[in-house]
């Protein structure tokens, strides 16, 4: 198990942060808003989430200290993954609706993105 450095592990607990504010943020009260786009729109934002929860599904296993560095390696690349097909799900979702304020998900995920990346290299260069 690679223990990251502490700017990583900040790097990553930010980005995580920065996602849950986008995310709190998509409702000013934190209420359900009234249905302003189509239902269309509205189940493919639903996709969207659904996408973005499977991506970090689990992530606790990246500080699982049972872990060894292959196996570790192999959680970050699935992360990796996943974080990049929501991104691509994300960007279709702005082509087929360009009213939706989705730039806050999408610096979001490029930061949660980049923190895994530098978590993989941490990983590498202990191996």
């Amino acid at each position: 198990m690679v223990n990251y450095s502490q700017q990583t592990t900040y790097s990553f607990v930010s980005a995580i942060s920065s996602l849950m504010m986008a995310i709190r943020s998509s409702s000013e009260d934190g209420k359900q808003k009234e249905q302003t786009q189509s239902s269309v729109v509205n189940q493919r934002f639903k996709f969207l989430l659904n996408d973005i929860s499977d991506s970090l599904h689990n992530i606790s296993h990246l500080y699982d200290e049972t872990n060894d560095n292959e196996q570790q390696a192999s959680h970050i690349n699935y992360h990796i993954e996943m974080v990049t097909i929501s991104i691509r799900n994300l960007h279709t979702l702005e082509e087929y609706s360009n009213n939706l304020q989705l730039h806050n998900f999408n610096s979001a995920l490029q930061k949660i993105l980049d923190s895994l990346k530098l978590m993989k290299k941490e990983t590498q260069s202990s191996q």
